[in-house]
């Protein structure tokens, strides 16, 4: 993955053991819950790409999953298949 001017991209640097891209900060419980809800769709995308799915493929099915309601129920959606998947 590519960055910003051609630089490391964040998931690689995130990856490393220790690995972050700038200080921690203490996060508002508000950014923290954007941030999960982001990292749950981001990685339900790289799920099925891994299972040979093409990201505009996937991209427009996370979508129809999420106009089917609000974005919390994408959420909830995606996370009990996430629960599944690690159950089975």
């Amino acid at each position: 993955m590519e960055g910003v001017d051609g630089g490391p991209g964040r998931g690689p640097v995130r990856a490393r053991p220790g690995g972050h891209i700038w200080p921690r900060r203490r996060q508002k419980h508000s950014e923290q819950v954007m941030y999960r809800r982001r990292k749950v769709i981001i990685e339900e995308i790289r799920s099925r790409q891994a299972k040979g799915i093409t990201t505009p493929t996937t991209v427009e099915e996370v979508e129809l999953i999420r106009h089917r309601g609000q974005l919390y129920q994408l959420l909830q959606v995606l996370l009990n298949r996430q629960n599944k998947e690690r159950a089975s």
